[in-house]
Protein backbone atom coordinates (compact mmCIF):
# COMPACT_ATOMS: atom_id res chain seq x y z
CA UNK A 1 0.00 0.00 0.00
CA UNK A 2 1.53 3.68 -0.91
CA UNK A 3 1.90 5.60 1.79
CA UNK A 4 0.08 9.53 1.02
CA UNK A 5 3.19 11.58 2.40
CA UNK A 6 2.03 14.63 1.62
CA UNK A 7 -0.54 13.56 3.70
CA UNK A 8 1.34 12.89 6.60
CA UNK A 9 3.29 15.73 6.63
CA UNK A 10 -0.11 17.27 6.85
CA UNK A 11 -0.93 15.05 9.63
CA UNK A 12 1.88 16.08 12.01
CA UNK A 13 1.09 19.70 10.98
CA UNK A 14 -2.37 19.37 12.24
CA UNK A 15 -0.77 17.24 15.40
CA UNK A 16 1.21 20.10 16.24
CA UNK A 17 -1.21 22.79 15.54
CA UNK A 18 -3.50 20.21 17.92
CA UNK A 19 -0.55 20.62 20.93
CA UNK A 20 -0.31 24.59 20.19
CA UNK A 21 -4.00 24.82 20.43
CA UNK A 22 -4.00 23.16 23.98
CA UNK A 23 -0.76 25.13 25.39
CA UNK A 24 1.56 21.95 25.24
CA UNK A 25 3.55 23.26 22.33
CA UNK A 26 4.05 26.87 21.25
CA UNK A 27 5.46 27.79 17.31
CA UNK A 28 8.58 28.54 17.56
CA UNK A 29 9.79 31.54 14.31
CA UNK A 30 13.42 30.58 13.42
CA UNK A 31 15.66 32.89 10.91
CA UNK A 32 18.32 32.14 9.50
CA UNK A 33 20.19 34.85 7.83
CA UNK A 34 22.90 33.38 6.68
CA UNK A 35 25.52 36.59 8.43
CA UNK A 36 28.17 35.67 10.60
CA UNK A 37 29.21 38.22 12.80
CA UNK A 38 33.11 39.74 13.76
CA UNK A 39 33.76 37.21 16.39
CA UNK A 40 32.25 34.12 13.86
CA UNK A 41 29.06 33.68 15.04
CA UNK A 42 26.31 33.16 13.18
CA UNK A 43 23.20 35.38 13.81
CA UNK A 44 19.90 33.70 13.65
CA UNK A 45 17.12 34.82 15.27
CA UNK A 46 14.29 33.14 17.80
CA UNK A 47 10.99 34.54 18.12
CA UNK A 48 12.71 37.55 16.98
CA UNK A 49 15.43 37.46 19.18
CA UNK A 50 18.81 37.56 18.21
CA UNK A 51 21.04 35.30 18.77
CA UNK A 52 25.14 34.02 18.03
CA UNK A 53 25.85 30.27 17.42
CA UNK A 54 29.24 28.80 16.77
CA UNK A 55 29.78 26.44 14.41
CA UNK A 56 28.82 22.84 15.83
CA UNK A 57 25.39 24.00 16.70
CA UNK A 58 24.31 26.27 13.86
CA UNK A 59 25.07 23.71 11.28
CA UNK A 60 23.47 21.28 13.50
CA UNK A 61 20.29 23.66 13.38
CA UNK A 62 20.62 24.42 9.70
CA UNK A 63 20.66 20.10 9.13
CA UNK A 64 17.41 19.58 10.94
CA UNK A 65 15.73 22.58 8.69
CA UNK A 66 16.90 20.79 5.97
CA UNK A 67 15.20 17.47 7.08
CA UNK A 68 12.12 19.04 8.19
CA UNK A 69 12.22 21.08 4.96
CA UNK A 70 13.20 17.89 2.58
CA UNK A 71 12.23 14.45 4.33
CA UNK A 72 8.91 13.15 4.21
CA UNK A 73 8.57 12.66 7.65
CA UNK A 74 10.90 15.38 9.04
CA UNK A 75 13.22 12.92 11.39
CA UNK A 76 17.10 13.06 10.63
CA UNK A 77 18.31 9.81 12.02
CA UNK A 78 21.60 10.07 14.05
CA UNK A 79 23.12 7.84 11.35
CA UNK A 80 22.98 10.93 9.04
CA UNK A 81 23.93 13.26 11.32
CA UNK A 82 27.12 11.09 12.14
CA UNK A 83 27.97 9.99 8.70
CA UNK A 84 27.48 13.36 7.86
CA UNK A 85 30.31 14.58 10.43
CA UNK A 86 27.93 17.18 12.04
CA UNK A 87 28.07 15.22 14.98
CA UNK A 88 29.83 12.10 16.62
CA UNK A 89 28.96 9.04 17.84
CA UNK A 90 30.62 9.38 20.91
CA UNK A 91 29.64 13.08 21.37
CA UNK A 92 26.19 12.93 20.34
CA UNK A 93 24.46 13.35 23.57
CA UNK A 94 26.92 16.43 24.93
CA UNK A 95 26.51 17.79 21.36
CA UNK A 96 22.71 17.52 21.75
CA UNK A 97 22.94 19.29 24.97
CA UNK A 98 24.84 21.94 24.21
CA UNK A 99 22.64 22.69 21.44
CA UNK A 100 19.67 22.87 23.71
CA UNK A 101 21.40 25.19 26.24
CA UNK A 102 22.13 27.04 23.81
CA UNK A 103 18.37 27.39 22.98
CA UNK A 104 16.33 27.45 26.02
CA UNK A 105 16.49 30.86 27.13
CA UNK A 106 14.82 32.00 23.86
CA UNK A 107 12.10 29.39 24.17
CA UNK A 108 8.51 29.75 25.20
CA UNK A 109 8.43 28.67 28.73
CA UNK A 110 12.42 27.16 28.02
CA UNK A 111 10.72 24.12 26.84
CA UNK A 112 12.99 22.36 24.31
CA UNK A 113 10.22 20.63 23.10
CA UNK A 114 8.93 23.21 21.47
CA UNK A 115 11.59 23.14 18.75
CA UNK A 116 13.21 19.89 18.97
CA UNK A 117 11.58 16.39 19.21
CA UNK A 118 13.88 13.10 19.61
CA UNK A 119 12.57 9.34 19.18
CA UNK A 120 14.03 6.08 18.19
CA UNK A 121 17.80 7.55 17.31
CA UNK A 122 16.37 10.61 15.50
CA UNK A 123 15.84 14.16 15.92
CA UNK A 124 13.88 16.96 14.05
CA UNK A 125 12.33 20.15 14.15
CA UNK A 126 8.84 21.02 15.58
CA UNK A 127 7.95 24.26 14.39
CA UNK A 128 6.21 24.96 11.66
CA UNK A 129 7.74 24.48 7.83
CA UNK A 130 5.98 28.17 7.55
CA UNK A 131 7.50 28.97 10.94
CA UNK A 132 11.43 28.81 9.46
CA UNK A 133 13.06 31.37 7.44
CA UNK A 134 16.31 31.48 5.73
CA UNK A 135 18.55 33.25 3.31
CA UNK A 136 19.24 30.62 1.02
CA UNK A 137 21.40 32.71 -1.22
CA UNK A 138 23.47 33.71 1.66
CA UNK A 139 23.73 30.41 2.90
CA UNK A 140 24.86 28.92 -0.58
CA UNK A 141 27.42 30.88 -0.73
CA UNK A 142 28.64 31.05 2.80
CA UNK A 143 32.08 30.86 3.72
CA UNK A 144 31.85 27.78 5.57
CA UNK A 145 31.37 24.82 3.10
CA UNK A 146 29.67 22.84 5.29
CA UNK A 147 27.23 25.04 5.64
CA UNK A 148 26.81 25.46 1.62
CA UNK A 149 26.50 22.04 1.30
CA UNK A 150 23.50 21.92 3.70
CA UNK A 151 22.34 25.17 2.12
CA UNK A 152 22.34 23.59 -1.34
CA UNK A 153 19.89 20.83 -0.26
CA UNK A 154 17.57 23.52 1.10
CA UNK A 155 14.41 24.17 -1.46
CA UNK A 156 13.94 28.03 -2.73
CA UNK A 157 11.30 29.54 -0.99
CA UNK A 158 8.92 32.03 -2.28
CA UNK A 159 7.56 34.62 -1.02
CA UNK A 160 4.34 36.04 -1.48
CA UNK A 161 1.48 38.49 0.30
CA UNK A 162 -1.25 36.41 1.10
CA UNK A 163 -5.13 37.93 0.68
CA UNK A 164 -5.16 39.83 3.64
CA UNK A 165 -1.43 41.61 3.50
CA UNK A 166 0.57 38.60 5.85
CA UNK A 167 4.14 37.57 3.77
CA UNK A 168 3.73 34.43 3.37
CA UNK A 169 6.68 31.80 2.39
CA UNK A 170 5.86 28.98 0.44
Amino acid sequence: EAIDYKTLEVSFEWGLVKLRQRGVLKDVCLEISGVTNADGEHQIKINGQGVGLTDAPFILLLRLIQGAMTEKDRWVAVKDLTDENIITESGLYQGIGRFKEKFEPYLPDRNIDNLIENGQKRYRLTSSVTSILYDRKKLTSHENGRVQDIAKKLPQRRRNKSANGLIIYY
